[in-house]
């Protein structure tokens, strides 16, 4: 029988198309995080790290494609705003594949219940405890109710009760959770266990979990494992991280095996900077606005019309000449303007960025003229 080799190209290109889509459709599976880092307590001592551990889990996070709840961080909340922003949550992870909670800061066992706590907390009695902090048990049911492929819940809340004067609470950790249907729940250390807060800008155990999740080709469980290795060996065996989990279908890796890296912070850091100093030298408001964080745009030195001014103002036009990272989120920058009212100003930046959903913006720059 003969076949037509135009045939033969019709049914190849089909088959392809059958495979790429699924390729397609694997590698955008949806995913949902709520990232929370409580520190600035009114009523006890401020937390070292929560702040900077949530900013390094929501920029890590955006990086591997998960929807941020709020846009990025929630830093500091209140009861109020961490129920609202709970739910929301539970909402917006309605038909994710993957529904992942990480909250660092302030934890307390009372009765056999797992209370995160709110930075407005201040109980005067045991009473008081489920009226003014969040139940974990709480942010379980708003991702078990929605149904999700896979859920994950990550504390890093093991610390000892800050309230022990005014409260009958576990002096120190949390207690054991069962996980529902399809959840891993990760904590910082062993039920009953205080975690460390190291002497960096960030837990030990955050540490561990942004590097190893970023790890391709990890599945879910070497991925923890990974993170309780290297915590117990970091800590001198001190903090042994701890996970419950109930029995979860398929296999899920934050990052494939067979998909490329996604860029470095440093990476985004730098071309944003480019891009930026870029539309500076074009006197560009607009551009240069759109790549500083959103809630400062309004201000008048980050405004669009506030940019536009200034460097139309120049005697002549801002040149950059080097552009280099300092870190995963600081960029140096050298450069030089002709000043409005003549002269010259040579100066370098270092500009901070925050990593919001894969991209990098301008939050900060300190400069010398």
């Amino acid at each position: 029988m003969r076949v037509s080799v135009s045939r033969v190209l019709m049914v190849l290109a089909a088959a392809i198309a059958v495979v790429l889509s699924g390729q397609l459709q694997a590698n955008a599976a949806r995913r949902v995080a709520l990232v929370v880092g409580n520190a600035a307590y009114q009523s006890v001592s401020r937390l070292a790290n929560p702040e900077n551990d949530a900013y390094l889990m929501a920029d890590t996070l955006g990086r591997l494609g998960f929807e941020l709840v709020g846009g990025g961080a929630q830093v500091n909340l209140g009861k109020s705003r961490f129920e609202q922003l709970v739910q929301q949550f539970g909402n917006a992870s309605v038909g994710a594949d993957v529904a992942l909670f990480y909250y660092a800061g302030h934890g307390m066992e009372l009765g056999g219940q797992n209370y995160l706590v709110p930075i407005d907390a201040n109980p005067g009695k045991s009473a008081d405890v489920p009226l003014q902090m969040l139940n974990a048990q709480t942010v379980l049911a708003q991702m078990s109710d929605v149904q999700s492929r896979l859920n994950i819940m990550i504390l890093d809340a093991c610390r000892n009760n800050p309230f022990p004067n005014s409260t009958r609470a576990s002096p120190s950790g949390l207690a054991q959770m069962r996980a529902p249907r399809g959840t891993l729940i990760s904590f910082a250390t062993q039920p009953g266990n205080v975690a460390l807060d190291g002497h960096g800008k960030n837990s030990p155990f955050t540490s561990a979990l942004a590097e190893s999740i970023q790890t391709p080709g990890l599945n879910l469980f070497d991925t923890f494992n990974r993170v309780g290795v290297q915590v117990a060996k970091v800590t001198g065996y001190e903090q042994q991280p701890w996970t419950s989990s109930s029995p979860i279908e398929g296999q899920f890796h934050f990052v494939p095996a067979n998909l490329p890296s996604t860029p470095s912070a440093a990476n985004l850091a730098v071309e944003t900077a480019r891009r930026f100093y870029g539309a500076l030298s074009l006197a560009d408001g607009y551009a240069a606005s759109s790549l500083v964080v959103p809630e400062k745009r309004t201000l008048a030195a980050y405004s669009p019309e506030g940019i536009s001014g200034f460097y139309r103002s120049l005697s002549s036009p801002l040149q950059v000449l080097d552009i280099s990272p300092v870190s995963s989120t600081i960029v140096s920058v050298h450069y030089r303007y002709g000043r409005p009212g003549g002269g010259v100003c040579e100066t370098t930046a270092n500009v901070t960025m925050r990593i919001i959903g894969g991209q990098a913006y301008v939050e900060k720059i300190q400069a010398g003229c």
